[in-house]
């Protein structure tokens, strides 16, 4: 299934393209010179340099969509996101480069019959389309804290590099989280509230505790995130049944 159904088509490495280079000027925008000096030299190689992190960040990200989602019998297709694009140009202008809103695109799950054999085929499966849809956004997170935890414990080179793909595959992930069709986050969310709830607050949890705290940890977040779910669905989720 891999070999046959995962190669992007000519239409998704357009949009691919494009978003990579417009997220990594995002990214990039505050790299354009020496403190506020511009030099046009420095700022094209820190664009280089981002435009090839953000790619890795992105494929990862699809990675983890096709590849999870030809394992339940479906297709993932990726499609750009012209609204996003602009939003995440304007914030940067107007922010001078230290907002950035990186939902450039997001995904299409579609069906494969014949590899459903066995499994129900009939209608959209909400719950397999909310897994797929999160593999993504957990894969670029994952492999942007492994790196992390390696430079913290094992490297101890404090890589520049490694610091930025952190920081690329958390923030891009938390985006495609978002509940706004076509973003991940929304099957996630119209799937189950409860499991978007738990996700959702672990991830921020997360990124509030190293960003405040310099504390990476997954466990402190997911305990959080777990605190969060249950407070969710004792005050609400519990009262809609």
């Amino acid at each position: 299934k891999i070999s046959k159904y995962f190669k992007f088509s000519a239409e998704e490495t357009k949009g691919l393209m494009i978003s990579i280079l417009v997220v990594a000027f995002i990214v990039s925008f505050r790299k354009w010179g020496p403190g506020s000096e511009f030099n046009l030299m420095f700022g094209l190689k820190n664009l280089f340099i981002s435009i090839l992190l953000v790619a890795l960040i992105v494929l990862i990200n699809q990675v983890g969509h096709r590849v999870i989602g030809l394992n339940f019998g479906y297709k993932v297709e990726y499609k750009m996101w012209w609204y996003g694009l602009l939003i995440g140009l304007l914030l940067a202008f107007v922010s001078r480069g230290y907002i950035w809103f990186l939902a450039p695109g997001g995904i299409f799950i579609h069906m494969l019959p014949q590899h459903r054999l066995g499994k129900f085929r009939y209608g959209p499966n909400t719950t397999l389309f909310s897994h797929t849809s999160l593999a993504g956004p957990i894969a670029g997170i994952l492999f942007g804290a492994i790196l992390k935890t390696i430079d913290l414990w094992f490297l101890h080179i404090n890589s520049a590099a490694i610091q930025q793909i952190f920081l690329i595959g958390l923030v891009y992930g938390a985006y495609q989280l978002l509940p706004i069709p076509p973003l991940a986050g929304s099957r996630i969310f119209f799937a189950s509230r409860l499991m978007y709830v738990f996700v959702a607050t672990s991830i921020i949890a997360y990124a509030i505790l190293f960003a405040y705290l310099n504390v990476y940890s997954f466990v402190f977040a997911l305990f959080i995130g777990a605190i969060c779910w249950f407070i969710f669905y004792i005050t609400f989720e519990r009262k809609t049944f």
